[in-house]
């Protein structure tokens, strides 16, 4: 397609979407993986500058297995976020991509461009958090059960680092370092986050459907 193509694909696509009741954040992120283009390149077709999240670059799907990493929520919200576990009412529960910590977890909104909880309609606020008490569950359960060392989970939304809502649930072990074993998991070796030894892979894939399965459960009352 030329240039006049593409605009005019990213238009279509774009009021078909708003037309249908996205909003405008859902509808740019949403047409940028379709189309596999940038979001500012999306953005300036439909006029939208003021749908870019802030403080994040444009991306591009492309064929990077990593890209989706530049994105959280709107990879997620087409099918592209490997991490996904299940589309809960509050936003999507995912395994940590880090996992120093066995069971780690994350809640992402599923509402583009949203940066905190008060961004959210009151109701939405709700399920949000209902969402976050189901993961933490879940976590707690998978957790107990595959480790005797588990203590607890701890759940924390800060998003100093990360610019959209999301939740961390951390479960805690008696085996952690007793430095750290009673404080904030942020005061564990920084090198954990970095390190490929911890890194999310194929050695979770028990732990991951553990996971999921009891997210699931749990989410349908279960």
């Amino acid at each position: 397609m030329n240039d006049d193509d593409v605009i005019h694909a990213i238009r279509a696509a774009f009021a078909a979407r708003t037309a249908a009741g996205a909003d405008g954040n859902r509808a740019l992120h949403e047409v940028a993986l379709e189309l596999e283009l940038s979001l500012d390149d999306c953005a300036t077709a439909v006029g939208r500058p003021d749908l870019l999240p802030r403080g994040r670059g444009g991306w591009t799907l492309g064929t990077t297995g990593a890209r989706w990493q530049e994105d959280h929520v709107g990879s997620a919200l087409a099918g592209a976020n490997p991490t996904v576990m299940a589309h809960l009412p509050g936003g999507f529960a995912v395994i940590g991509d880090v996992q120093f910590l066995p069971g780690y977890c994350v809640l992402l909104t599923d509402r583009p461009g949203t940066r905190r909880l008060s961004d959210l309609p009151r109701s939405e606020r709700v399920r949000f958090l209902d969402s976050m008490s189901v993961l933490g569950e879940a976590v707690e359960t998978v957790c107990a059960e595959h480790d005797p060392g588990f203590r607890r989970v701890n759940l924390e939304i800060l998003g100093n680092t990360d610019d959209f809502l999301h939740a961390h649930v951390w479960p805690r072990f008696d085996w952690e370092p007793p430095d750290v074993v009673t404080r904030p998991v942020w005061l564990h070796d920084r090198r954990n986050w970095s390190d490929p030894a911890t890194a999310l892979g194929p050695q979770h894939a028990q732990l991951r459907a553990a996971l999921t399965s009891t997210i699931t459960a749990l989410a349908a009352g279960t």
